[in-house]
């Protein structure tokens, strides 16, 4: 298989999942697991402000998401925003015990 095909192959699985993340997010707009998806693929391309929004949707909903206060933490370092990373971080520590 060469390179290019590869990467084909890995965007028409990228669009599939954002497709049926669309759908869900259409279905159920508190879709948690769509919402977790969505954000980690804002995270992915780097739209910090968009996936700490999506984020925060989660968090209200459930703070006990699976992964959310280690998510949000990696986040707000990328934002250049330390403290919160850190409190997120200790968040995710005590959630972890």
């Amino acid at each position: 298989m060469s390179e290019n095909s590869a990467e084909q192959k890995d965007w028409d699985h990228t669009r599939i999942w954002q497709r049926q993340c669309r759908e869900r997010l259409q279905e159920n707009p508190l879709d948690l697991d769509a919402l977790f998806a969505k954000a980690a693929w804002l995270a992915k391309t780097e739209d910090y402000e968009k996936c700490i929004e999506t984020l925060e949707v989660i968090t209200k909903r459930d703070p006990f998401y699976p992964g959310i206060w280690m998510l949000k933490a990696k986040i707000y370092g990328q934002l250049g925003n330390e403290r919160m990373a850190r409190l997120c971080l200790e968040r995710a520590e005590e959630q972890s015990k």
